[in-house]
């Protein structure tokens, strides 16, 4: 195979991987969940959402972002991940429909393809990876 496959999928993991990190790391090192919650809390009230879940619920999605971010730009666990972060922008998805049922979706609808297409493309294109690394020196 041509190494042509191989970096489309890199550029695009990468890609991917660098908004999730930048995403997830913004919201924990940068903001912090604190303000995070605090711009969100109107919404939550109104549906009488339990304050102390919601920041839960903030910090454990910041994480995946920002782990599943560094794991995706290495290749490491590469299908579990996109896998991960899928559920986790279906779930953000709903989560947001329910807060405000027309949220702009701009942010996270390139997310949801690029993260679909990364799926979906043969495994043999991952070959620049981790994973792929592992896999055949073992």
């Amino acid at each position: 195979m041509e190494l042509k496959y191989p970096i489309l999928e890199l550029g695009i993991r990468v890609l991917v991987a660098c908004l999730f990190i930048f995403q997830g790391y913004d919201k924990l090192f940068k903001l912090g969940i604190g303000p995070v919650y605090q711009y969100f809390s109107e919404e939550f009230e109104k549906i009488n959402f339990h304050s102390g879940l919601s920041k839960t619920l903030i910090s454990i999605s910041s994480w995946v972002e920002f782990i599943g971010g560094i794991l995706l730009l290495v290749g490491l666990f590469r299908i579990y991940v996109l896998e991960i972060l899928l559920a986790e922008v279906v779930i953000i998805s709903v989560f947001f429909s329910v807060l405000k049922p027309m949220w702009d979706m701009k942010f996270v609808w390139p997310r949801l393809v690029l993260i679909v297409f990364l799926i979906i493309i043969p495994s043999s294109w991952a070959k620049l990876s981790i994973d792929n690394f592992i896999n055949n020196n073992l």
